[in-house]
């Protein structure tokens, strides 16, 4: 109870504050009275102390120890009751209550001192047990609501109904999660990234808390109170009441307190549901990725249940955090990352105008996005949301996070397909010491196949195919093997070949039987020249370049 208020009681009726008027606002816990020499070490903060000031009253400097220790210390105000043993509160005892603003108050003979207390005590008593009564009421309104099973939404309106203000439920970044009805207002993108700040300096920060803020984007004031809700999800939710609430107003903070819990007891629960939800749904594609379910019918099955759909295209990303992102030797911190990193790309994609199915599987994060007709405006689309996902991680979290994406597909049991294919993607992305990247599968071409395969088994081909032509060194050899490679280029038109080399159709005949007959294969069936095709590629393949 504010002192302004608890002097407004019958008994104070003749009792005047003589200084320290400014902290009349002070709150009072409790009340005390002094007769002993030695009270300033049982004050505590927040009491109010009434005194006759005996034990001092020739001892002008122990009372202005007392006046500056009392302010020092938070307590309430001090009550000197005159016209005993002192006829008045000295001049500098008023001007220090002043400079320290600790309320000094000048007492009527009658009551006594007794009955001050007493009376004031009785006061503060009455008071919290209505506030007492008043949460208890809200928490048990609002807790058969969440029992009933009537969610989030009926819980913040009721609250707004209780507390005659608007209220929203926000995450850290300052994202609407639930709003009083009437609708609240939407906070200004300055107010996010006050929210940001606010939960970043939560770490230090016990119990509940609120500020005001000025509104920005249409210069009209506008005053909130933040208060954190208490829930160990990796995701931060805030409770914004629009209005200023007083930290001396004990009934409205016992109110949003109480609120608070049960709001993240709602959360908690809501939580359990989206994890088995999500364990459900992780276990189908890691089913599915393993090729364990047998037939198409059961995929489309269980798919419906998950928003997949037969006849809609779909492109799949996969994520993994960066090697050099991990924590070096802490698994929950790994563990703590990769939540945090599954949370924030479930939340972005939910802001998407088409929201894509995320799950889990082989320690990474996959995403398959619905496309449009026009394939290559929601590709541009996805990539746009990846690289935003990207940025956030790293600038609220300084995760790094990279993707391999793949091409579209119809057929929903390419999934398969086109996981691996993201996945192969992104380990391209690593191999070419890559990070923070997003990489888009592309077919391999025929020379990077070849250089997957190690050296010693290329040359091993390429001499046993082309035996004959390539044992010795020479000129002619050399010209031999030129003819070849065109004509096989040239898919075996003479005619062509011979244009090419400029020289005559009979030269490039000549030319071929002399290879024909040192290689001692036919050139005319299919087999062996797409042997000798290989080889070629393989001879310049190998080719110091």
């Amino acid at each position: 109870m504010e002192l302004k208020r608890l002097l407004q009681l019958a008994c104070f009726a003749n009792a005047h504050v003589v200084a320290g008027y400014s902290g009349i606002t002070r709150r009072v816990k409790n009340v005390n009275m002094m007769d002993a020499p030695d009270i300033m070490n049982y004050l505590k903060p927040g009491e109010l102390l009434l005194t006759t000031a005996y034990s001092i009253k020739e001892n002008e400097s122990e009372l202005e120890k007392l006046v500056e220790f009392m302010a020092a210390h938070g307590c309430a105000g001090l009550g000197i009751k005159t016209k005993r043993y002192w006829d008045n509160i000295p001049n500098h005892i008023i001007e220090i209550g002043n400079r320290v603003e600790l309320p000094i108050i000048e007492l009527p003979l009658t009551p006594s001192l007794g009955e001050l207390v007493n009376q004031a005590l009785s006061c503060i008593l009455e008071k919290e047990t209505r506030e007492l009564t008043d949460a208890l009421n809200t928490q048990r309104q609002l807790t058969s609501s969440m029992l009933k099973g009537k969610g989030l939404q009926t819980i913040v309106r009721q609250l707004s109904t209780v507390l005659d203000k608007p209220v929203l439920i926000v995450d850290e970044y300052g994202d609407q999660d639930v709003s009083s009805n009437p609708p609240a207002p939407q906070i200004s993108f300055s107010l996010k990234l006050h929210l940001l700040q606010y939960g970043q300096a939560e770490a230090s920060y016990n119990g509940m808390g609120s500020f005001s803020f000025l509104k920005t984007a249409n210069q009209d004031r506008q005053t909130v109170s933040i208060f954190p809700i208490p829930t160990v999800m990796p995701r931060k939710r805030y409770m914004v009441v629009f209005g200023w609430v007083s930290p001396a107003d004990t009934t409205t903070l016992l109110v949003i307190e109480q609120s608070a819990q049960i709001i993240a007891f709602a959360y908690m629960k809501q939580h359990a549901v989206q994890e088995r939800i999500r364990n459900t749904k992780n276990q189908f594609f890691n089913e599915l990725l393993q090729e364990k379910i047998p037939t198409k019918q059961e995929v489309i099955r269980r798919g419906k249940e998950f928003q997949l759909h037969l006849d809609q295209d779909y492109i799949c990303a996969v994520g993994q955090i960066d090697p050099y992102s991990l924590p070096s030797s802490s698994e929950n911190g790994e563990l703590f990352q990769h939540k945090t990193v599954y949370e924030h790309m479930e939340w972005r994609l939910k802001q998407a105008e088409r929201q894509g199915i995320i799950f889990e599987a082989e320690n990474r994060i996959g995403i398959l996005y619905p496309l449009k007709a026009d394939e290559q405006e929601s590709e541009a689309a996805f990539i746009e949301i990846l690289c935003s996902i990207q940025q956030h991680l790293l600038d609220l979290f300084g995760i790094s996070v990279s993707f391999g994406v793949s091409p579209s597909t119809r057929d929903m049991l390419d999934i398969v397909k086109v996981y691996r294919e993201a996945i192969d993607a992104l380990s391209g992305g690593y191999r070419s010491k890559k990070c923070r990247f997003i990489q888009l599968y592309r077919i391999r071409q025929l020379t990077e196949l070849l250089r997957m395969i190690p050296r010693k088994h290329l040359e091993d081909y390429y001499k046993n195919t082309l035996t004959g032509l390539v044992d010795k060194k020479g000129g002619k050899k050399e010209e031999l093997l030129m003819t070849l490679a065109v004509y096989l280029e040239n898919h075996c038109q003479i005619a062509k070949s011979a244009k090419q080399l400029y020289i005559h159709e009979n030269t490039v005949k000549y030319r071929l039987q002399k290879c024909e007959k040192m290689l001692g294969r036919s050139l005319k069936e299919p087999d062996e020249m797409l042997r000798l095709r290989m080889a070629i590629v393989i001879r310049d393949l190998l080719k110091p370049s």
